[in-house]
C-alpha cells in the first residue's frame, strides 16, 4: 500500500526539530512491504495538492508533535490544530475517500478530542509502529477503522524500530538547525505532576539495544554533516544505568559525536559528565522545573535544589554548559518561595536559566486532577486550547516583576521566553547551528 506520512510541525523555536516519530513509523511500514513517502511541511517545496496527485496515497498519516508552545505569555500565537484541520480539509478535497490517521505526541495526549476537532478518520495514541501497521492491514481488508486506537503493546529492545531517515529531510534539518534527533529508550518512572511522558510511553524504562543506537549514529555520520545529535529520551540518565551502558559502549567503539540530552539532576556526578564528554557531550539540559524545595516537592520532583546545584557544579567543573528549565507559578508557589528560588538560582555556578510562567494543563496528568479540584478548570474541559495553572498565592504580574528584577543585567537568564527566542534567531542569523543556548554560555565567559 502507498502510505503518505505528513509531519505538520512548523514550530522553529528554539530550533526546527526532525520528525523522529514519523520516521520510526515509516520504518515499521517499510518492513512490512509498504511504499512510504515522508513529507515535512517545513522543508517540502511542493504544494500538498501536488504531493497528493503525484503519489496517489491509499492512506495518509498526519503526525502532530505539539498542540501549542506551552508559553503562557503567548498562548494563542502557536496553537497548531487549526492548521492541521485545514490540512485534513485539503486532503478530503483532493483525495476523497482516502483514510486519514492522526498520530504523534500531541494526539497521544487527547486522541478523541483532537481527532474530532481535526475531522480525521482515526487517531492513534501511544507507540505507532504496530498500531499503524495494523490499521493499514484493516484498510487493505476493507474493514472499518476505529475512531481511536490506544496502543496496548509496549516495545523494547530489538522490537523497537530504528528510524527510517529520509535524505531530503535530513539535509534540510542539517542546514536549518544542525540538530538530528535519536532515541535510546522509552518510558519514564518519574512522577512530575504536569508531564505526559508516563501516559505516552509508560512508567517502565524500555531500552533499545545499544548496538542499534550506535549503528544509527554511524549511519547518520556517514550520511550527512550535522552539528550535533540530540537524544530525545524523556530522561537520558535513567536511574537503572542504561545510559552509562550506552556511553561506555560508545567509548569502546570510539564513537565521538557532538551530542546533548535531557538530564535529571539526581545522580549526575562529575565522573559521569567526564565519561560522556569523552564521547562528545557538549551541553546538559536539566529539567529542574522549580527553584525552591517546597515547589520542587509540589511539582512531584524527587530531588532537592541542593541536588540541582551539585549537578550544575559537576557540569561546570568539566566545562560543559548547563541549562536549567524552570517553571514559575506551579502548585504551592508563593512570593516567599519565588524569592527563595531566585536566590537559589543566583547562587548557581555560571549556567543558563530559562524560566516559564505557569504550567500547561493536559489531560491524564496529576496536574489536571488538581486543577479540577481547585476549580481552575471544569471536568468537561478538554484543554485543547492552551490552559494553564498558576498558583493563586501570587499574581502573574508579581512573578513577572520579580523575575525581571532578579535577572536584570544577567546575560545567562533568558526571560521572557519570547526574548530567548529572539536571541536564538539572532544567533542563527549569524550562522550558528545547534541548540544555540550553549553558545550563549560560551560567549558569556
Amino acid at each position: 500500500m502507498r502510505v503518505l506520512l505528513l509531519a505538520t510541525n512548523k514550530e522553529v523555536e528554539p530550533y526546527p526539530t526532525y520528525p523522529l516519530g514519523m520516521s520510526v513509523v515509516a520504518s515499521a511500514l517499510q518492513q512490512h512491504g509498504h511504499e512510504v513517502l515522508q513529507a515535512d511541511f517545513l522543508c517540502h517545496t511542493k504544494p500538498l495538492q501536488t504531493l497528493l496527485h503525484q503519489f496517489l496515497p491509499q492512506m495518509i498519516g498526519i503526525s502532530i508533535r505539539n498542540i501549542d508552545n506551552v508559553d503562557m505569555l503567548t498562548p494563542d500565537s502557536h496553537w497548531a490544530l487549526d492548521a492541521v484541520k485545514q490540512v485534513v480539509k485539503i486532503i478530503r478535497t483532493h483525495t476523497p475517500g482516502v483514510p486519514i490517521i492522526l498520530g504523534g505526541p500531541a494526539v497521544s495526549i487527547m486522541p478523541q478530542a483532537i481527532c474530532d476537532y481535526c475531522q480525521a478518520d482515526c487517531a492513534v495514541a501511544g507507540e505507532g509502529e504496530l498500531s499503524v501497521t495494523a490499521l493499514v492491514q484493516r484498510i487493505e481488508q476493507g474493514l472499518p477503522l476505529p475512531r481511536v486506537v490506544i496502543s496496548g503493546t509496549t516495545l523494547s529492545g530489538a522490537s523497537i524500530s530504528a528510524p527510517s531517515f529520509d535524505p531530503t529531510l535530513l539535509e534540510y534539518y542539517a542546514q536549518a538547525s544542525g540538530v538530528v534527533n535519536l532515541h535510546t529508550k522509552r518510558g519514564c518512572p518519574n512522577n512530575c505532576i504536569y508531564c505526559t511522558y508516563p501516559s505516552l510511553e509508560g512508567k517502565t524504562i524500555r531500552t533499545r539495544e545499544p548496538e542499534a543506537v550506535i549503528e544509527d549514529i554511524r549511519r547518520l555520520q556517514s550520511t550527512i554533516s550535522f552539528t550535533e545529535l540530540f537524544f530525545t529520551d524523556s530522561v537520558f540518565n535513567d536511574t537503572e544505568g542504561h545510559w552509562l551502558t550506552l556511553v561506555e559502549m560508545m567509548v569502546q567503539r570510539n564513537i565521538v559525536v557532538p551530542w546533548t540530552a535531557f538530564f535529571q539532576p539526581t545522580g549526575l556526578e562529575r565522573d559521569h559528565i567526564a565519561l560522556c564528554k569523552a564521547t562528545g557531550l557538549k551541553a546538559v539540559e536539566l529539567g529542574t522545573d522549580a527553584c525552591a524545595n517546597i515547589t520542587l516537592k509540589a511539582m512531584g520532583k524527587n530531588f532537592s535544589f541542593a541536588t540541582a546545584h551539585k549537578a550544575t557544579e559537576s557540569c561546570v567543573a568539566e566545562n560543559i554548559p548547563c541549562c536549567h528549565f524552570v517553571i514559575v507559578g506551579g502548585p504551592g508557589e508563593t512570593k516567599e518561595s519565588l524569592r527563595e528560588g531566585l536566590d537559589n538560582l543566583n547562587k548557581l555556578p555560571p549556567c543558563l536559566v530559562m524560566p516559564f510562567l505557569g504550567v500547561r494543563i493536559l489531560p491524564g496528568t496529576p496536574l489536571h486532577s488538581l486543577a479540577i479540584r481547585h476549580q481552575v478548570i471544569t471536568q468537561d474541559n478538554p484543554c485543547l486550547l492552551p490552559t494553564y495553572y498558576f498558583s493563586p498565592q501570587l499574581t502573574q504580574e508579581e512573578a513577572h516583576t520579580m523575575l525581571l528584577a532578579s535577572f536584570r543585567g544577567n546575560r545567562l537568564r533568558l526571560y521572557p521566553p519570547a526574548a530567548a527566542a529572539q536571541k536564538m534567531r539572532a544567533l542563527r542569523g549569524l550562522g550558528y547551528r545547534g541548540i544555540l543556548w550553549d553558545t550563549l554560555v560560551h560567549l558569556a565567559r
